[in-house]
């Protein structure tokens, strides 16, 4: 059994552990991927940064699968990994809304204006501005109070 868990210190780092010295193939393997973001470790511990680790999570799965080998996700690590799957389902649904219509472009033209923003947006830029707000409720907040 494999264990990982996040720390948020200066830069997140993600500690993973094994239980004695079960499959040192699987562990020779977890290494391999996660070697260009190793910032230090032992025989049966590893320290890598958060992002490597979150590039590697197919060889997470591959661990489970080809090894038969488990592994204890810790809660900050659980918690993390729900937050961005519930931001990549925010950002599919953004997508699936397509090209916004003229009617909701001039809208947020004119609450650009009223809110005093001088600048006329290019017809993409606009577009994007749309999707950004539309991203999820705490976007449109902090959209609207940068103003």
């Amino acid at each position: 059994m494999f264990t990982a868990e996040l720390y948020k210190q200066d830069r997140p780092r993600v500690v993973i552990e094994r239980e004695g010295e079960e499959s040192p193939g699987a562990w020779a393997r977890l290494e391999e991927a996660m070697a260009r973001g190793i910032e230090s470790g032992s025989v049966s511990r590893t320290v890598v940064h958060a992002d490597v680790f979150l590039a590697e999570l197919a060889v997470i799965r591959e661990l489970k699968s080809v090894f038969k080998v488990g592994l204890a996700l810790g809660e900050e690590l659980t918690a993390q990994l729900r937050r961005m799957a519930h931001d990549r389902r925010l950002r599919e649904q953004v997508v699936e809304l397509g090209n916004p219509d003229d009617d909701e472009l001039d809208a947020l033209k004119q609450e650009l204006r009223d809110s005093g923003f001088r600048r006329e947006l290019r017809p993409f830029q606009l577009a994007n501005l749309y999707r950004l707000v539309n991203l999820s409720p705490s976007c449109v907040l902090v959209a609207r109070s940068k103003g």
